[in-house]
């Protein structure tokens, strides 16, 4: 009985979205190596763990009572991704592993198997991160492939590591946040009220990636007793993970960028005796001027995006979020306004879309090389919660989905499309925009978007978790539905977060066929300053009526 060798080559790095390129060798030696199939599995998981501390009472041998305290840890873990790719099964109609003879085996020598698979788009980047008490949280891909049947009591494999990109955001207009300003009280000691501090800002684009130059532009106005002695902006990453019903979370701040020329404006600006205005809400004409100035850019800096940075992420153990931080610094025992501006940060968007081609893989010297595996993401669902099973077999496809909790995902149903359908496979779905992407391209859910009403629609968008796909995700059914009409914006502003108010608003004004009569309607759920901001949107979407 001869002795089997296995090692996995990836040709170029791996990116959610894109092609996973390489081979598996085989060194067969010393004899024949039985064997029915030769499975390659990609695996990908969130795992978290916290360490923490408990005090706990015992009792020494003289029945003394005394307290000590004891490092404890917890742990989950939950699969993204559990595929099995039938490279050289020989009972399945994608089979390449011809050099298993009819007897199950394979003869002495070197043999190189290539293969091609779609890497799921909805994939989140490989990631890990250790707090300084010990706990950690990361987001990891493997590659196994085993020689089915090569033994007893184990099987002849190998697993490789796998570093995944998340997919490149797509190219699009800028995406620029205008925060509302705030009028804040300042404070000495948490009590003696000094009067107030409005702020407001703007970042020129909210989808960054590391690298990438973030222009940030403030107003400010003192209308308060209290000196300012700086301002700036911030750029904040925070980290939380779960763990077995314990929870941790890690913030820290990446960049700093102070705006020394902004001191003088707010100097002569400085009003004493102005506890009265404190509660006051800004006037429109003071908010206008405002507003003029964040856009006008007169007191702007510019942060740039380190590249230790991780990408934005929402898994349900793990979430790493950003945000542009603005603070105005007063002086010691002072309260310091501050307002924030969330950010996504991603992988850096290609403006050209490349043509898939399969290359000719390199056959090393003394290997036999046997015909490419070329698995497209097509036929990789996602799954659909699964009650019981702990496999779900896709039919006609060349992979499987190994489940390992029952809500992983979304993907075929056997259920008629329906409203109340599609609430479920949105509650535990990786990529809210990528599922409904996929709807809209199947016919059979054409009706649910026909008949949706403006109640549904504002439920549906407020299912959408990520706030920053809330717009694009409204948008591209809105697109669907015939007669979209103002009550529909009206009843998505209800559930839409509340820095992505504008944007949802500007996204899905050029679809109400009844703006011109009622557009009155969406005009009464918004505040004085978002009126302002969507105030060119309303008239660009009229004007092309």
């Amino acid at each position: 009985m001869g002795k089997a060798k296995i090692d996995i080559v990836l040709e170029q790095h791996v990116q959610a979205g894109s092609w996973m390129k390489g081979y598996v060798l085989m060194n067969i030696e010393g004899g024949s190596v039985r064997a029915n199939a030769l499975k390659l599995t990609f695996r990908g998981h969130e795992h978290t763990e916290i360490v923490y501390q408990e005090t706990e009472d015992e009792e020494d041998e003289n029945s003394n009572r005394r307290t000590r305290t004891v490092n404890r840890t917890e742990t989950s873990k939950r699969s993204l991704i559990d595929v099995n790719l039938p490279v050289g099964d020989t009972g399945h109609k994608n089979s390449s592993l011809t050099f298993i003879d009819n007897s199950g085996n394979i003869r002495p020598g070197q043999y190189q198997i290539p293969f091609e698979v779609e890497v799921p788009k909805f994939l989140p980047g490989s990631m890990v991160f250790e707090s300084s008490c010990g706990s950690r949280c990361s987001v990891l891909y493997e590659l196994e492939a085993v020689l089915k049947g090569s033994g007893v009591l184990w099987n002849y494999h190998k697993a490789i590591p796998v570093q995944v990109l998340a997919k490149p955001m797509d190219a699009l207009p800028p995406s620029p946040h205008i925060a509302a300003p705030v009028n804040e009280r300042v404070n000495i000691c948490c009590c003696f009220n000094k009067g107030s501090v409005s702020l407001g800002g703007k970042v020129d684009e909210t989808r960054l990636s590391a690298g990438s130059r973030c222009c940030v532009s403030l107003s400010c106005r003192n209308y308060s007793t209290a000196d300012t002695e700086r301002v700036e902006a911030r750029l904040r990453q925070n980290i939380t993970w779960k763990a077995s019903g314990r929870s941790k979370t890690s913030s820290e701040n990446l960049v700093t960028v102070q705006f020394p020329s902004m001191l003088d404006n707010i100097r002569r600006r400085h009003v004493t005796g102005g506890h009265d205005q404190s509660h006051e809400l800004l006037v429109r004409d003071e908010m206008q001027d405002m507003f003029r100035e964040i856009n006008d850019g007169s007191h702007s800096g510019i942060i740039i995006i380190p590249p230790t940075v991780l990408d934005t992420y929402s898994g349900h153990l793990i979430m790493v979020s950003h945000r542009i931080e603005l603070e105005v610094k007063t002086g010691c025992c002072i309260s310091d306004p501050s307002i924030y501006i969330p950010i996504w940060i991603g992988q850096p968007s290609s403006e050209t879309s490349e043509v898939y081609a399969l290359p000719p893989s390199t056959l090393l010297p003394g290997f036999v090389q046997a015909p490419a595996i070329v698995v497209p993401d097509s036929d990789i669902y996602p799954v659909i919660h699964i009650p019981s099973s702990s496999v779900f077999p896709v039919a006609s496809a060349p992979t499987e989905y190994v489940v390992v909790e029952p809500d992983i995902g979304i993907g075929p149903s056997p259920e008629v499309p329906s409203f109340d359908l599609l609430m479920r496979e949105m509650k535990g779905t990786v990529s809210h925009l990528d599922l409904i992407e996929r709807k809209i391209r199947d016919p059979d859910w054409a009706p649910i978007w026909q008949r949706m009403t403006p109640a549904e629609f504002g439920k549906f968008v407020g299912r959408v978790e990520l706030g920053f796909d809330q717009p694009r995700v409204a948008k591209a059914v809105a697109e669907e539905i015939p007669s979209f009409r103002c009550e529909f914006v009206v009843a998505a502003l209800q559930y839409a977060m509340d820095y992505q108010r504008t944007s949802m608003v500007e996204q899905l004004l050029p679809y109400c066929t009844d703006l011109a009569e009622n557009k009155t309607l969406i005009e009464k759920q918004l505040t004085e300053w978002e009126r302002l901001v969507t105030e060119s949107s309303f008239a660009h979407a009229l004007a092309c009526r």
